[in-house]
């Protein structure tokens, strides 16, 4: 990070102390370069102030046993090493490294990058903070502990002052061990899973919630591990060692490694009818079926009834034949019910067209009670084959405890390949054609309805020309089927396929076409003419007019006059700016390449631009494009008020429950969104919650962002009281960290204060409650909607339970029932607060009459870090 390393000594470049008063945290200052290829000479200065000089000296030693034995003891008074398994302390421990420092010499410097752990062996240490004497170090200490956790400049200097040994541990040493070691086990009880087919049906990331919640058990020869009478779980898979099952003291099977038993409960809610008992001392992973509830919540159902309908699909003769992924579609895609016994389960008249129906368990009976359905029958095949629609003549009712499964004819066709077509209205698949394009895509569906009764539309042959350069540019077209080609003087400068658009600038500009477009292959357009347009309801025109300018790439970082800097972030500085001829607002992020290369940036940068250009949501800040020199990287966005949901938190003091629900509902439409797309944001807190001119949340601040499959071990910046317990282990996680988040923001909003360690402000100490976990409510606090329920749900230690299955689980809590989803995702619900906006209109004024280069106040703020 920004250091040289060699024999004998560590040197750090770039970093700027700047001296402060002896009670405060030293200010570091970064810098980036000015000028093309040399450095400004403030810029010399603060790197010739800022070389520093660690003195230690690593020695070759052979670790002894009472070496051992001394960091060991020395590691058992420190918390990050408590919360260690065996495994991993041990692992640690072989990593130390040995090293000297002579007398007064320096160990590491205030403001240095990333120190590293130490425990002194021998001799004495001083602390100092801004070179004032602060304390003094004795053998068997230790110190740097949160450098193992993530890159940090040192807030103090350690010298010597007297000959010392030490031993030391590099952060990327640690975090490497305990990936290594978690990475490990994850992919095993990963494969261990497999081995379960009542899990074969489960997505990756249900898999990936279980992994959390394997118990592991040990048992003596002779124990038993299942009776009838009851059991403490109820799912075992055998890891060491052999077990036997019996039924009335007849043994039926020996199982050993990697076989499982038990699990009936699981697929039918039955009791055992046989004991297990271990033959040998033998180690088992186990499951309870109440974890199971926890984890997938209603899935936890439906992964019964999915179990059902695969053993079923295997015998009947109709899917026997199927591929695997065939008879895997029709599970997923499939509804189920279940009914009591003497329950209706089929009216008179059910349309057997529509849907088929599968009895996965039980019986049906008519009236008079005749049999006629049992498990394994299907209804309404053989007449969607025959294209027939068919009523049922009787009603019908289960005979004891019975579950059907149905699905739709039309996805069973189109994954059997039965030739029958998509059902659905004309205008239904048209408003859903609609919105899959980009300027439409946030429209609420009256809107979108609206637009669709002016939309025109027109069919072309192949290469039939649709305007040539000369014919007056007054409509929009969106591509609905085909290809479109644009063409210049001969040449193909742009291909347009199915759900683009072009010709907008017509809507704006009433410009003349200065291309040619023309229909590749057969082509079809929806027309939207400009006198339509204009005869829109004014805020539908400005919601097209604001999607037209987020999809506009054409715009150079040239266009702009700098109005101010709304923003002033670790690594970067985010300005508001005007475009010299539209008059439009737009924000613009820019971080050096020197600060990239400095902190190693560079695969946060591009991973930020991939996932800030894929994603495409009303509650996100949207990229429009990015820009790219010699000197910077430029992310160019929507116009966004530097009003934070932390700053209305503070002007509404007492925010009404209802605002707060709406906040929270909106981000959970957001994280929604996102893990959909396998997406973990990890910076969820106020402070990255933008509002924008309608009053609504915009997430901002997508660095941290990133696509997992699985887990990732990253260590992030970002408020530490929102950190999960998981991301300060090191153990791995998912996107179960953004629901702690959630849950710290719930408590927040609602209670003014944090669940863990408000007042703290030892970061180390702070690390060291949250993992605690001790959960506790205000006094004065209710459970009105059982809040306090959800909220003690996010904040589970174990991520496997956070969610409780899914997002529909949370959207369905108590707490949420005023919430309509739909209106809030449309935008339709008034929000509690509206940013004021006057102040920018002077502003752009003022901007468009000073001309003032955005290039220029870069500049000017760069150089304001390091004088």
């Amino acid at each position: 990070m920004g250091c040289t390393m060699n024999a004998k000594k560590k040197v750090c470049k770039d970093i700027q102390i700047m001296q402060c008063p002896s009670n405060a945290a030293p200010m570091i200052k970064f810098k980036t370069d000015i000028a093309d290829n040399s450095l400004s000479d403030n810029l010399l200065k603060a790197r010739s102030a800022s070389l520093v000089e660690s003195d230690f000296l690593f020695t070759p030693k052979k670790t002894t046993d009472t070496d051992l034995n001394f960091i060991k003891q020395s590691l058992s008074k420190i918390f990050l090493f408590s919360i260690l398994t065996e495994e991993q302390r041990e692992t640690v421990v072989s990593s130390m490294k040995y090293c000297t420092l002579n007398a007064f010499k320096v160990l590491f410097q205030q403001g240095n990058l990333d120190p590293e752990f130490f425990i002194l062996i021998s001799g004495k240490l001083e602390v100092l903070i801004n070179g004032k004497h602060k304390n003094i170090l004795l053998p068997m200490e230790s110190f740097g502990e949160m450098s193992l956790l993530h890159i940090r400049r040192a807030p103090v200097t350690v010298r010597a002052l007297e000959s010392s040994s030490l031993w030391t541990l590099k952060r990327q040493n640690f975090r490497s061990i305990i990936e290594k070691i978690n990475s490990d086990d994850y992919f095993y009880f990963l494969k261990i899973l497999e081995l379960v087919p009542v899990f074969n049906i489960l997505s990756p990331g249900q898999k990936e919630l279980l992994v959390n919640s394997i118990n592991v058990t040990s048992y003596l020869p002779n124990e038993e591990i299942i009776s009838e009478e009851g059991n403490e779980y109820d799912l075992f898979i055998v890891k060491e060692g052999r077990v036997e099952c019996k039924h009335n003291d007849e043994s039926i099977s020996i199982l050993k490694q990697d076989e499982y038993f038990g699990g009936q409960i699981i697929v039918d809610n039955t009791i055992y009818a046989v004991t297990v008992t271990a033959i040998e001392a033998t180690i088992c992973y186990a499951f309870h079926s109440s974890e199971l509830v926890n984890i997938l919540g209603i899935y936890f159902l439906q992964l019964v009834y999915k179990n059902f309908l695969c053993l079923a699909i295997n015998e009947i003769n109709y899917f026997k034949n199927l591929t695997l992924e065939q008879k895997r579609k029709i599970i997923w895609n499939s509804k189920f019910e279940q009914f009591e016994n003497n329950a209706k389960a089929f009216p008179v008249q059910t349309i057997k067209k529509d849907k088929i129906i599968i009895i996965i368990k039980g019986e049906i009976k008519q009236k008079d009670g005749k049999t006629v359905y049992k498990a394994n029958d299907v209804i309404g095949y053989e007449e969607l084959l025959r294209g027939e629609v068919i009523g049922l003549d009787y009603d019908f009712y289960a005979d004891g405890d019975a579950i059907a499964a149905e699905i739709a004819s039309d996805k069973l066709c189109k994954i059997v390949g039965c030739g029958l077509s998509r059902k659905g209205s004309q205008e239904k698949l048209e408003l859903l054609h609609l919105k899959d394009v980009f300027i439409f895509k946030n429209l609420s569906q009256a809107q979108a309805k609206i637009l669709l009764q002016i939309l025109k539309t027109k069919n072309y042959a192949d290469g039939e020309e649709i305007y040539s350069p000369g014919d007056p540019g007054d409509s929009l077209y969106i591509i609905k089927s085909g290809e479109v080609h644009l063409i210049k003087n001969g040449q193909i400068t742009r291909k347009i396929a199915k759900n683009s658009y072009f010709g907008e600038k017509a809507l704006f500009l009433s410009n003349n076409h200065i291309l040619t477009a023309k229909a590749h292959g057969q082509t079809s357009c929806w027309i939207l003419q400009l006198s339509d347009y204009q005869n829109l309801d004014l805020k539908l025109q400005k919601k097209l007019f604001k999607r037209f300018q987020l999809k506009d790439t054409s715009v150079s970082r040239y266009d702009f006059f700098y109005i101010e800097e709304v923003i002033r972030e670790q690594f970067s500085h985010v300005f508001l700016v005007v475009h010299k001829r539209r008059q439009t607002l737009y924000t613009i992020k820019c971080v050096s390449n020197e600060v990239m290369k400095l902190y190693q940036l560079e695969d946060e940068i591009e991973r930020e631009k991939e996932i800030s250009l894929e994603i495409d949501h009303a509650f996100i800040k949207k990229l429009i494009t990015t820009y790219k020199d010699i000197k910077r990287v430029y992310f160019l966005s929507e116009f966004l008020s530097n009003i934070s949901l932390s700053d209305v938190m503070k002007e509404l003091n007492d925010m009404p429950l209802p605002s707060i629900k709406f906040y929270i509902a909106c981000t959970v439409l957001f994280l929604e969104y996102m893990h959909k797309r396998d997406i973990v944001y990890r910076r969820l807190n106020p402070k990255n919650i933008s509002i924008d001119e309608e009053g609504y949340p915009k997430f901002i601040n997508l660095s941290s962002a990133k696509k997992i499959k699985g887990r990732t071990y990253t260590m992030i910046e970002t408020l530490p009281h929102y950190l999960a317990p998981e991301i300060i282990l090191g153990k791995g996680y998912g996107l179960s960290v953004d629901y702690w988040s959630l849950g710290v923001m719930i408590y927040e909003l609602l209670y003014k204060t944090m669940p863990f360690g408000d007042n703290e402000t030892d970061i180390y100490r702070l690390y060291k409650i949250i993992l605690q976990g001790n959960l506790r409510f205000p006094q004065i606090s209710d459970n009105k909607g059982e809040v306090k329920d959800l909220i003690i749900q996010l904040l589970n230690k174990n991520p496997a339970v956070r969610l409780g299955g899914s997002f529909k689980d949370i959207k369905n809590h108590p707490w949420f029932i005023e919430i309509n989803w739909k209106q809030l995702l449309n935008k339709d619900i008034i929000a509690p607060y509206l940013p004021d906006f006057s102040e920018v209109a002077t502003k752009v004024e003022e901007a468009l009459e000073n001309r003032y280069s955005l290039e220029q106040a870069i500049i000017a703020a760069e150089n304001s870090e390091i004088d």
